[in-house]
């Protein structure tokens, strides 16, 4: 905003606060589709239907509808491809709407990420047992960014924590553990901490009840864990 000020270029201000320019609204979630309204001065009031949930997503839809005004698309048409977008993989990917058990595939591994998937995961899905499962990315990042666990769970139910990825920071001392973040995240949540995507499986798959929605957070995917977290809870559903 303090940039704005300044700025040759027009300035274009969206959000949930009240002075936004393109202010966003909060509706209702039923499920496959959310719906909010964006209130823009002096221009006429978008009803919106988002494939994605979570206020984040509205965020980012409310700034690309921004966008594509100013690139001289109209109103009907950049409204309408919100309620069709199906965006990238493992971005609230969900892997089985239909199953019994329901498995988001999603590439959050930041803090903040983290708790904007869950708390979408939460508006999507409410009541709902909510299980997160994640593999916090490189020990620089985690050791700074500590104590965010101790809050970025908090719309979880039951919290499965696997390694540490190492990624670049290969063969570095870690100088943090899981074991530090699963401190943390027990300040709200009933927390497992798992040694390999074997084990988590396993474990997942012995906890499971119908109706639990099992989000997988994880920049590298944790070994594919969610489909074959889907695979495997479709083997036990058959007896296998």
């Amino acid at each position: 905003a303090a940039l704005g000020a300044d700025a040759s270029c027009r300035v274009i201000t969206y959000g949930v606060a009240a002075d936004a320019q393109w202010r966003i609204a909060p509706g209702s979630d039923d499920g496959t589709v959310q719906r909010f309204t964006v209130q823009r001065q002096d221009l006429p009031q978008l009803d919106v239907r988002l494939t994605f949930p979570g206020l984040h997503n509205a965020q980012n839809a409310c700034a690309a509808l921004a966008l594509a005004g100013c690139a001289g698309v109209a109103d009907d048409i950049a409204v309408a491809a919100c309620a069709t977008f199906r965006g990238p993989a493992r971005r609230f990917e969900i892997l089985d709407a239909t199953a019994p058990v329901v498995v988001v595939d999603d590439y959050a591994h930041h803090p903040t990420e983290v708790a904007a998937a869950i708390d979408a995961a939460r508006h999507r899905y409410g009541g709902r047992r909510l299980v997160a499962i994640h593999t916090p990315h490189t020990y620089s990042r985690t050791r700074t960014m500590l104590e965010e666990y101790s809050h970025v769970f908090r719309n979880a139910d039951v919290v499965v924590l696997g390694p540490i990825e190492a990624a670049r920071e290969r063969g570095q001392e870690p100088g943090v553990s899981i074991a530090d973040v699963a401190v943390r995240a027990a300040t709200h949540n009933t927390v497992h901490v798992v040694a390999s995507s074997d084990e988590a499986i396993e474990l997942l798959c012995g906890l499971a009840e119908p109706g639990d929605v099992m989000l997988v957070l994880s920049l590298g995917g944790f070994d594919k864990l969610a489909p074959r977290l889907r695979d495997g809870l479709a083997m036990s559903r058959a007896g296998v």
